[in-house]
């Protein structure tokens, strides 16, 4: 059972990645990786051997996007905790910091400092609020949307991905993040 748990998992990443929809951005993902995704996500988990991660982004982390050009990526869960019981996962990508040269098209001097740039960045991040139960030993897959605003400036735009066990979409944030570490995603978005 544990080589054909393997298999299956190889499988599935194998999928997403030769897909190019987690690796590339724009339209022209195909809807392969969705249904092969949906069908371990959500409220289904995928067996899995033991592994050196708690939580991932599958595929890249790093994308160079247009203004209103969409795309996406998918973290995965890894249930590894001691008490041997399944749990409630949840992620979320919080705006970590941009380049100087956004922070001069916002007049801002400090990134904390600026509440419209947090704001923008956060309405480009389609986060879903729904956790998902994730049996021990078995890994969850959950999909984020980036969707980059029309006006959107020239500039990189930098998030961490957090994870929080048994915890509701509101509560999860960088002070209650309780399960693994803190991910990097960058977005490049690409101007004249």
């Amino acid at each position: 059972m544990r080589l054909g748990g393997l298999a299956v998992l190889a499988a599935l990443f194998l999928l997403v990645l030769a897909s190019g929809c987690v690796q590339r951005s724009g339209t022209n993902a195909n809807g392969t990786t969705e249904i092969v995704v949906g069908n371990v996500s959500g409220n289904r988990s995928l067996e899995s051997l033991k592994g050196d991660f708690t939580f991932k982004i599958i595929g890249l982390n790093d994308f160079q996007i247009t203004p209103g050009e969409q795309t996406r990526f998918y973290v995965v869960f890894y249930n590894t905790d001691q008490d041997g019981e399944s749990h409630e996962f949840i992620a979320k990508a919080l705006p970590s910091a941009v380049d100087f040269d956004v922070k001069a098209a916002y007049k801002c001097s400090y990134f904390t400092d600026c509440p419209s740039l947090q704001k923008d960045m956060n309405s480009w991040i389609n986060h879903t609020e729904e956790r998902i139960r994730i049996n021990h030993t078995y890994v969850g897959i959950q999909r984020f949307g980036i969707e980059i605003s029309e006006d959107a400036g020239k500039g990189t735009y930098m998030y961490d991905v957090i994870a929080c066990k048994d915890l509701v979409f509101e509560k999860c944030d960088r002070s209650t993040s309780n399960w693994g570490p803190v991910l990097p995603l960058t977005l490049r978005v690409l101007g004249d």
